[in-house]
Order: C-alpha cells, then sequence, then structure tokens
C-alpha cells in the first residue's frame, strides 16, 4: 500500500462530529438550553451555537446561565439573516450562510450557520468551524 493511501485510510474512520464538539465543550446543544426538562415544541432551525459565540454576550454575570433575552434575541436576528440571504426562503436552502448580525454589546459580528450531519445549523464565528 502507497504511503499515501495509508495515510488516507487512517483518516477515514477519524472524522469529528459535531456531537464530537458538543462533548469537547466547543459546542453547546441548543436542546439543552431551550428545553432542559426534555420537552420540545417544535424541530429548531439551530441545533448548536459555539462557545465563542456564547461567550460575546449570551451568559449572566456568572458566567453560567443563559442570558435567555439576549440569546432569543441572536437567534431571532440569525434567522433573520438566512430569510434575507435566501431572498425570503424562496432559493433552495444552502448549506452555509454567513453575514453580520448584531450582538447584545451593539457590535456588529460576523457570524457563520453552517448546517452539518444533523441537518441543524450550527451557529457560530467563521474561526470556529469544524
Amino acid at each position: 500500500m502507497s504511503e499515501e493511501n495509508k495515510r488516507i485510510e487512517d483518516l477515514s474512520g477519524e472524522v469529528y462530529t459535531i456531537q464530537d464538539a458538543v462533548r469537547d465543550g466547543k459546542f453547546m446543544d441548543l436542546d439543552e438550553v431551550l428545553s432542559p426538562d426534555g420537552k420540545r415544541l417544535a424541530p429548531p432551525f439551530f441545533g448548536y451555537v459555539s462557545m465563542g459565540v456564547m461567550e460575546a454576550g449570551m451568559f449572566e454575570e456568572d458566567g453560567e446561565t443563559v442570558n435567555m433575552s439576549n440569546f432569543l434575541d441572536l437567534m431571532w436576528h440569525c434567522a433573520k439573516l438566512v430569510r434575507k440571504l435566501s431572498h425570503g426562503f424562496e432559493d433552495a436552502v444552502e448549506s452555509s450562510y454567513m453575514g453580520e448580525v448584531e450582538f447584545p454589546d451593539g457590535i456588529m459580528r460576523v457570524v457563520d450557520m453552517e448546517m452539518y450531519e444533523d441537518d441543524n445549523f450550527t451557529l457560530m464565528f467563521p474561526h470556529e468551524r469544524l
């Protein structure tokens, strides 16, 4: 077996998934944030959010409790951005959207919304892509 084929074979079984990133503490599963009791009202548009985004104003002073007002406002702005970029959802759904949204501190930041293996969008900063 050539050295190149061996390297490809070594990598083939080691795909880093969104679940791996949640387990490693890089991303947060929104089911745990939005429905901690396990009761889900509807399928989420966003399934995961990066800790980088969460640390940009989504936590209360204690650094652990989610500030739901800030968080839901950010989700609304991100969904609005996807609606704009997809021309009112008339275009086919893309697996990636990127644009600027306003964060709770009033600063416009570029966010990346990627669809990974579970068909839900993951909200992150561009440098946090898997």
